[in-house]
Parts: C-alpha cells; structure tokens; sequence
C-alpha cells in the first residue's frame, strides 16, 4: 500500500540541533534539518534545512538536490564556470548531480531540498535534465523542453 504523505506550515516546522557546518568558509556558521520524508530504497530524501550567514564549499557529485527556498537569500556560485545566481525567498534552485559551488547565505536561510541520488530531474514547467550517454562524470545533460519535447544541449544552447 503507498501511502500520501503531507506537511503543512514548512516555514514554522521546528528544526532542532543547530551544529558547525562541516563545509564552511565562516568560522560562525551553523546549520540545523529536519528530515521530513525519505524513500524505502533511501534514494529520495526531502526535509527542512536552515543555515545562518556566512560562506561555504557545496559538492553534488553524487546527488542531485531542489532548492525550495522559504526565507532567507543567498548568492550561490557555480565553481566550473564561476557563473553565480542571487537566490530569496520563494526561489526554485535545481543543483544537477556532478553540481560543485558555493553559497553565501547573506541572511538565515530556510529551505525545503528534496534530494535524489537518480540523476534525471524535472524542472517543473521547464525541462527534464537527463545525462548524455557516457557523459555523466563531466556533468552534461540534455534538456528537453516540456513543451515541445524539443533536445536542448546546454552546451550548445544557454
């Protein structure tokens, strides 16, 4: 039996134990989660995350993450090609798997991530991020536009 699951009021949930942040640039900075769902096979994982100012490193190499941000900004940078996207409250981030950066939260930061260790993401009304055959080390996908299911290689097409 598969059951439905719901969380309500995601900007009140409680997150408890805030801790150094293992990763970070910021002597101060301190993270707290609260793990609200994970899948059977453990390869879907979706929670709260909070986070206070300062700077850290980020590594997606092996898994994929949705970025819902609650409250809070940040600058986040993307340490390939040192493209960076200012990122608030209300904000959809997708950090593809193979994704390597760096945040700089400017304030408390509350985010709901929904992590995937499976490499195909949905970019709802957008596109599907998929890897290019025996290209998923190097962190290239194809896009395909919802739409009109046309192939767009980011390489070729920003």
């Amino acid at each position: 039996m598969t059951n439905l699951v719901t969380f309500s009021d995601l900007a009140n949930q409680p997150v408890e134990g805030f801790k150094p942040k293992p990763t970070r640039l910021t002597d101060e900075q301190v993270e707290a989660s609260n793990p609200l769902w994970t899948s059977a096979d453990t390869g879907i994982k979706i929670g709260l995350w909070e986070c206070t100012p300062g700077r850290f490193t980020a590594d997606r190499s092996e898994t994929a993450e949705y970025c819902h941000i609650i409250s809070g900004s940040a600058t986040v940078k993307n340490l390939s090609d040192g493209t960076s996207r200012d990122i608030r409250g209300g904000d959809l981030l997708v950090l593809p798997k193979g994704w390597l950066g760096e945040w700089v939260i400017h304030e408390h930061m509350r985010k709901l991530y929904f992590l995937s260790n499976s490499w195909v993401l949905q970019i709802p009304g957008k596109c599907i991020l998929a890897p290019v055959r025996g290209q998923t080390q190097k962190g290239i996908a194809l896009c395909y536009a919802m739409k009109t299911q046309k192939r767009i290689h980011p390489s070729r097409n920003a």
